[in-house]
């Protein structure tokens, strides 16, 4: 069923070769960030078992579908053609693996508090945003702007903004 139905073997894999743009869509990165995510991960995710296991890069897809966009586990289940039960076990062994592998690439462990000082001043001058030491991307929701609210309510991050028409 997998093979024939699931989403990895049709659209991950056609979305990977053919339309870069539903696939950044799809993992919220390129084939290509996917291929050096997957070259980072994958001796770590192999299982070795009598029965075949689920290629990796499936468990890395079904990851980022679920970071992505907040899919549910059943949803995901439905998409892909996997059990509830191994959805709920792929997707907190995959994390795991994704920070063990790259925390030590990309966050410093041993920052100075002269560097915490400066992000958090570059915080501050950039975004008037005060004692921020990061910021995680949100997820946006559509909704009716509250009456005199100006620009706290507006959609930077896209063209297709919806304006308050009440």
């Amino acid at each position: 069923m997998r093979e024939s139905f699931g989403a990895h073997r049709r659209l991950f894999s056609y979305f990977q070769k053919t339309d870069h743009e539903e696939f950044f869509k799809f993992t919220r990165m390129t084939p290509h960030q996917f291929d050096i995510l997957h070259g980072l991960l994958k001796k770590y995710l192999e299982k070795k078992s009598f029965r075949e296991s689920l290629p990796t890069d499936l468990r890395i897809a079904v990851t980022l579908s679920f970071l992505a966009h907040g899919d549910s586990i059943t949803s995901l289940s439905n998409l892909y053609r996997i059990g509830k039960s191994t959805i709920y076990s792929i997707i907190p062994e995959v994390c795991t693996i994704i920070w063990n592998v790259l925390q030590p690439i990309y966050l410093k462990s041993e920052i100075r508090e002269r560097e915490w000082l400066e992000i958090a001043d570059d915080f501050l001058k950039i975004w008037n945003f005060p004692n921020c030491l990061g910021a995680i991307d949100g997820k946006h929701i559509r909704i009716w702007a509250p009456s005199n609210s100006g620009s706290a309510f507006h959609n930077y991050k896209s063209k297709t903004n919806v304006k308050n028409e009440r």
